[in-house]
């Protein structure tokens, strides 16, 4: 059996103003919910770099009706890069990142930024998609273009 640290750590205060940051550097293609995000704190067995790792998607819409109810639904969305890294106090390295293969979840195309956010390091990583296990947040009626929030 292998081990495994498991702990709760509490949002970072600077984690919501960077969310609301990349938020306003969002373009939505269609239908978009709000962003979601992860993160980890640095120095732990599953994040061993000395800076804070966020992870930032869109969440994905649930498809209603037309013969795919249920199938989740990815937006597209364009990302103001150039006004997103003017947040940041200091910017080390942007990168578009493309791997030939997918490892799992977090894991594709993204765009990554390693800098300091109100004096904190953080490698922001922004992913095309979410990852698997992710919830819709919109459900989207395929024959008429309505849609609502989806309520467990």
């Amino acid at each position: 059996m292998q081990n495994i640290e498991t702990h709760i750590v509490e949002e970072p205060y600077w984690l919501k103003a960077l969310v609301e940051r990349i938020d306003k550097c969002v373009t939505a293609l269609n239908l978009m919910g709000p962003l979601g995000y992860r993160w980890l704190e640095p120095g732990t067995i599953n994040n061993p770099n000395p800076a804070w790792i966020v992870a930032i998607y869109p969440t994905p819409n649930e498809a209603y009706g037309g013969g795919c109810d249920g199938q989740k639904l990815y937006p597209g969305f364009a990302l103001d890069i150039g006004h997103l890294i003017e947040g940041f106090s200091q910017v080390k390295e942007v990168a578009w990142n493309n791997p030939t293969g997918y490892n799992g979840d977090l894991d594709g195309p993204e765009v990554s930024i390693k800098g300091l956010f109100i004096g904190e390091p953080v490698w922001l990583r922004v992913f095309h998609i979410p990852p698997s296990d992710e919830d819709p947040t919109l459900v989207v009626n395929i024959a008429n273009g309505d849609f609502w929030e989806k309520r467990d």
